[in-house]
């Protein structure tokens, strides 16, 4: 009884004193410091979304064990420090990680309430940001393998938006030339063109713009969004699907290009090309929750993309529209497939503001579709061009009625009751 009483005393005061730490962390400015945000349980959804399968990076979901991919990294290390002096690779982690008590506030832990020794935070991120800088390259000698491709999960685990690692650890990595002739711009562009979702090519992404970003997710966010992402500044506006708006007369095409680049010009909806493929959806969604925590309420192209394409995307006529204008690349099989996808991303997602631009498209489409002559051709197409019996109905009437006026006529005109008749002279 006295133990049970000695331990909720002690679990108490451990929780005063975490309490405590956490407001005075909000008097430093500590609590605006949090880069990497553990994803509320209410938003993981589903949870498999969000959580890694394989490769765990940074300090959210992570044990300290030396098996599994975990052993990989560790291999990896030894690769490169086992034949140099004992404490090469201590020295390596100190520089890397030289304050741990700030990488865990970066984290959103606070510092001596987490599982982790000081040590170990060092150990654990040197591991990963050494592991991130060399993955793709092939290893001779004891390590004969390529990285890249040795688990199906690494490039799905990297676009977790809990599972990143900071940038400046990246950095720091290249900046020791461990391994050397190695550049950050050229690995970071390789893998953002690995996960990102968009039409991208390497040679769009411009030297130097994803060294300065925050972690690997927000390099793929840049260049999906674009590297200036426009601002939210009203609520967004529905529209009708791709179908209807087709029937509207407005052309629909894909265009290469970030997701700010939506337009509606000359009776013209461009959306940018998308590739569907088998992590879309991780991907999408890590990206739309990155959006919500670390960037909103400042930034919000995904958010009106999404928006945009749940009204655009109603039924599997829809998807086979948008698959057959380009705007979507079929990478999953049945177009089943890709229409499933986008109804469960508009579940679990927060809703908010959206971009100007976003709300001028679909005030530009509305009123396309509502003008009069616009309303009277989508009402023809809708009746005729969707009912093909409509229209071999009306013309089989067209002709017998036609064939009747013509019987009738001659019928009529060919009588000698209806001929002149002249008074004899």
């Amino acid at each position: 009884m006295v133990t049970d009483d000695a331990e909720a005393r002690a679990e108490d005061h451990s929780w005063v004193s975490e309490v405590r730490s956490t407001i005075q962390s909000y008097k430093n400015g500590a609590a605006s410091e949090v880069l990497i945000r553990k994803v509320p349980n209410y938003l993981r959804v589903p949870p498999e979304q969000f959580t890694p399968k394989e490769w765990r990076f940074g300090l959210h979901n992570r044990e300290v064990h030396t098996s599994g991919t975990e052993g990989l990294k560790i291999a990896v290390a030894g690769y490169y420090f086992a034949h140099k002096e004992s404490d090469a690779w201590d020295k390596f982690c100190n520089f890397v990680v030289d304050d741990p008590g700030r990488f865990v506030r970066l984290y959103g832990l606070q510092d001596g309430f987490t599982e982790f020794s000081e040590m170990q935070v060092r150990y654990l991120l040197a591991l990963d940001a050494l592991f991130l800088v060399v993955k793709h390259l092939r290893f001779g000698g004891r390590l004969d393998l390529d990285l890249r491709w040795c688990t199906p999960y690494l490039s799905t685990d990297m676009a977790m938006s809990e599972n990143q690692v900071p940038m400046e650890l990246l950095r720091k990595v290249v900046q020791r030339r461990q391994p050397k002739n190695l550049k950050l711009d050229t690995i970071l562009a390789v893998d953002t063109k690995w996960i990102c979702p968009i039409k991208l090519y390497t040679s769009q992404i411009p030297d130097g713009d994803l060294v300065n970003c925050s972690h690997l997710l927000d390099c793929v966010y840049k260049m999906t969004c674009g590297r200036d992402p426009p601002k939210a500044e009203g609520f967004y506006v529905s529209v009708e699907s791709a179908v209807n708006l087709t029937l509207a007369g407005i052309t629909i095409k894909g265009v290469p290009g970030t997701l700010n680049m939506v337009s509606f010009q000359g009776g013209c909806l461009s959306l940018p090309i998308i590739h569907i493929y088998d992590r879309f959806e991780t991907v999408f969604r890590n990206l739309s929750i990155y959006e919500h925590f670390s960037l909103q309420p400042e930034f919000c192209a995904l958010s009106g993309y999404r928006l945009l394409m749940e009204n655009l995307i109603g039924s599997l006529d829809d998807v086979k529209l948008l698959i057959k204008h380009g705007v979507f690349i079929n990478k999953v099989g049945p177009e089943m497939v890709v229409l499933d996808i986008w109804r469960r991303l508009s579940q679990g997602l927060c809703h908010g503001k959206v971009s100007a631009s976003i709300i001028e498209v679909g005030e530009k489409l509305n009123k396309h579709c509502k003008s009069r002559k616009n309303v009277i051709i989508t009402e023809f197409s809708q009746l005729f061009c969707s009912r093909p019996w409509y229209v071999v109905s009306a013309i089989a009437v067209t002709l017998v009625t036609l064939a009747t006026l013509i019987q009738t006529y001659t019928t009529v005109i060919g009588s000698n009751k209806m001929r002149p008749h002249f008074p004899p002279g």
